[in-house]
């Protein structure tokens, strides 16, 4: 919700990526694709020992001096017409998965938390260790932001050693200026696994 409900910002690009979303997450769920979805959701203890990089994104003094970022910082309470509750903090609902995707969850989806902009930056993180036990070798990637969580996580998975499919409509960022989501597309298309759409995943016939 922190990223793209109305509540918090404009983010019309990551809205523009839920009719062909929601369009893949049922050809998942009808050809047994695993869906898991990944959200930051820190505790205290992350902060403490969080990298001064990591917090600098959220630094509301930084932002509102060079004019980018999240402009809170992590763990801060937010504005009571925000909801007050800490930022992107475990178990709040400005951490929780936007509520219009929300609704198609279903119990057969698995749910982890991560605090950092990738969310296969270590081995003993839980997601990590979930995709290693259960034997997955190809990884579907959506969400926002292209340019960041979800390229750092694409990354990450790359260098682990799965195969990354990037399905490019169903991807947004608020990242306005120098091409980031078409960089990210080709980097990725290149370098770091595929690039699909919806309609071309959606219309593929499973082996």
């Amino acid at each position: 919700n922190f990223f793209i409900h109305p509540t918090f910002r404009d983010h019309s690009e990551g809205i523009k990526t839920l009719a062909p979303l929601l369009k893949v997450i049922h050809k998942c769920r009808q050809v047994g694709i695993q869906l898991a979805w990944l959200n930051w959701g820190i505790t205290d203890h992350d902060l403490k020992i969080m990298p001064p990089a990591v917090t600098r994104g959220f630094n509301k003094s930084l932002s509102h001096e060079k004019g980018h970022g999240w402009h809170v910082g992590l763990g801060a309470k937010l504005p009571q017409e925000q909801g007050g509750e800490r930022c992107l903090f475990q178990g709040t609902w400005n951490a929780d998965i936007y509520d219009p995707l929300k609704e198609h969850m279903t119990d057969n989806d698995v749910r982890f938390d991560k605090a950092r902009m990738s969310g296969l930056w270590s081995p003993e993180l839980p997601f990590h260790k979930w995709l290693r036990e259960s034997g997955k070798k190809t990884l579907l990637f959506a969400g926002v932001n292209t340019d960041q969580c979800l390229l750092g996580t694409l990354t990450d998975a790359y260098s682990w050693g799965w195969d990354c499919i990037l399905v490019g409509d169903c991807a947004g960022t608020m990242t306005d200026v120098m091409g980031a989501k078409e960089v990210c597309d080709y980097n990725v298309a290149t370098n770091m696994g595929f690039v699909t759409d919806s309609e071309a995943f959606c219309a593929a016939v499973s082996g």
